[in-house]
């Protein structure tokens, strides 16, 4: 069974759904641009939202998995564009609030994508990866 064809499968649907929520959550109402540019009131509640954490360090080990033989900027610059465009997709449908402030969590869950693909990785047998 050829294991990495399934996360390249599984990232390019996952990455598809996380793209396509805000829109289709807006029934693909638009409005005009807005984006909270500010800084955070509360640095723990920006840094801590579990939401941001799990969703987007889920896709960043899938990346992490996916992109392993390439060099490391490959996965963070891919999971970098993903977060962004999630955020600006906020801003111009009219679900969701657009924050850059997000990005705080979303940089976080990069990181924690990379630790659980580096763990996965020693883990799994090398064949099931490489397949």
């Amino acid at each position: 069974m050829n294991y990495r064809a399934i996360l390249i499968v599984v990232l390019i649907l996952a990455t598809l759904a996380a793209l396509a929520a805000t829109p289709v959550g807006a029934g693909f109402g638009l409005r005009s641009f807005a984006c909270d540019f500010g800084p955070p009131t509360d640095w723990v509640a920006t840094i801590v939202k579990l939401t941001h954490l799990v969703l987007f360090g889920g896709l960043a080990t899938l990346a992490f998995l996916v992109f392993r033989s390439q060099p490391i900027w490959i996965p963070i610059i891919f999971m970098i564009v993903v977060t962004g465009a999630v955020e600006i997709e906020e801003g111009i449908f009219d679900f969701g609030r657009c924050k850059m402030r997000d990005m705080i969590p979303n940089v976080i869950a990069i990181g924690i994508g990379w630790v659980l693909a580096t763990l996965v990785a020693r883990l799994v047998p090398a064949r099931w990866l490489n397949a």
